[in-house]
């Protein structure tokens, strides 16, 4: 689902990412199913609107405070509503005054939505990275290549750990060539890695269909953006 990005600085709107939004201003933005708002008082709050086949309101609200502290609630029509996540978007002492708001958009239920300060938004740019998966980053990794003249699917990875290769079995390289691909004359090369004593991994994932190529980079890690020491050589900026 597309996400729209807003920028932030000197706690103002500046700009969005090529999500079209239908209104703009420093302190308003509505695109992609969403109104987003910075108050007097510095607060960012978002909220999102959606009616059922029954007629009944779905909302979401986010909301930001001066000091980083965020809430996600749900309300359906007259039901009270539901807490779905609390947590502080930036470290003690830290301003939301610039950094990056996220809105996904899709059904109501399926949405999320994310602030990255900064710091972590400039550091996701210059790695090309979609997302971090805060998770273990030791354990085993599918790798593959299968393609022809008019697809390609890739996908693999580098880590700062020790990598041992385990060969996919014939089976293994049938299912995961028919999950990926549409036709039936491909080139299939595939094998798994198992990542052992590494801090953080990068997994790059690229699909292509005739001339559309996308490419996703996901970070593996459970350490802050700021302790991990990725080689410049796989910036991409």
């Amino acid at each position: 689902m597309a996400v729209l990005e807003i920028t932030i600085k000197e706690g103002k709107f500046v700009q969005t990412n090529s999500i079209k939004v239908e209104e703009f201003s420093e302190n308003y933005v509505r695109g992609n199913g969403w109104e987003a708002f910075i108050t007097p008082n510095g607060r960012i709050k978002c909220q999102a609107i959606q009616k059922d086949e029954n007629d009944i309101e779905h909302k979401m609200y986010y909301v930001i405070d001066k000091k980083g502290s965020s809430w996600l609630r749900y309300k359906k029509g007259m039901e009270p509503s539901i807490r779905l996540k609390h947590c502080y978007v930036v470290p003690k002492g830290e301003s939301i005054k610039n950094g990056t708001i996220g809105l996904s958009g899709g059904s109501i239920q399926k949405r999320y939505v994310y602030f990255r300060n900064e710091a972590l938004q400039n550091f996701l740019m210059e790695y090309g990275i979609s997302k971090i998966n805060r998770l273990n980053p030791n354990k085993i990794y599918q790798g593959y290549m299968i393609f022809n003249d008019d697809e390609k699917y890739y996908s693999t990875i580098v880590s700062d750990g020790e990598e041992e290769i385990i060969t996919n079995t014939p089976d293994e390289k049938e299912r995961l060539t028919k999950s990926l691909a549409t036709s039936k004359d491909l080139t299939v090369r595939a094998e798994k890695t198992s990542v052992k004593n590494s801090t953080w991994v990068l997994q790059t994932i690229q699909k292509q269909l005739g001339s559309k190529c996308e490419i996703y980079r996901v970070l593996y890690s459970l350490k802050s953006f700021k302790d991990l020491n990725i080689p410049a050589e796989y910036k991409v900026k």
